[in-house]
């Protein structure tokens, strides 16, 4: 990741998130989601996005507890669009055999990956706020988060969107 680049903030739950601006591809504001209960609550659900159907996830439904739950079917809270690389290949697609008798197949182009969010905050500089080590036991449990930094006396986690795809492809 570019370390001279900008963060997008994202209130996630209670937690404030960075993202790599440059992974960002839309804010989706009332967004239809088509729920999957049967993934997982970590899953919001399915939203069509130009064209393509996209998993939304929810990295923030421990922090809901105790809290009346938002009607995301109804699209009360923005999707942020993220590119999460590359996109695995589509097996079902013809494999080309070279002349040497190998096989290829193509990616399936840009993985993409919703993220819900509560709110969206302001874009900020990357050295906008000074680096905090996580802890070697938080580290393992929030695997998608990348390193973090204090801005505006907020502790702000900035999250691998490939992690996260991984997790929930």
């Amino acid at each position: 990741m570019d370390q001279n680049g900008k963060w997008l903030l994202c209130r996630l739950g209670n937690v404030w998130y960075g993202l790599d601006l440059s992974l960002v591809q839309e804010i989706v504001y009332n967004p239809a989601l088509t729920s999957l209960p049967a993934l997982g609550r970590s899953v919001a659900g399915i939203m069509d996005w130009m064209g393509r159907q996209i998993t939304v996830v929810d990295i923030a439904v421990a922090g809901r507890e105790g809290r009346p739950a938002p009607d995301i079917a109804q699209g009360q809270m923005p999707v942020v669009v993220l590119k999460a690389g590359l996109a695995p290949a589509d097996l079902s697609a013809p494999v080309h055999i070279n002349g040497a008798g190998s096989a290829t197949a193509k990616a399936g182009g840009d993985a993409l990956i919703g993220l819900l969010v509560d709110e969206v905050g302001e874009i900020i500089s990357r050295q906008a706020g000074d680096k905090i080590e996580i802890d070697a036991v938080l580290a393992v449990t929030l695997k998608s988060v990348n390193q973090a930094f204090e801005y505006n006396d907020e502790i702000i986690f900035t999250l691998n969107c490939q992690e996260l795809y991984r997790a929930i492809a």
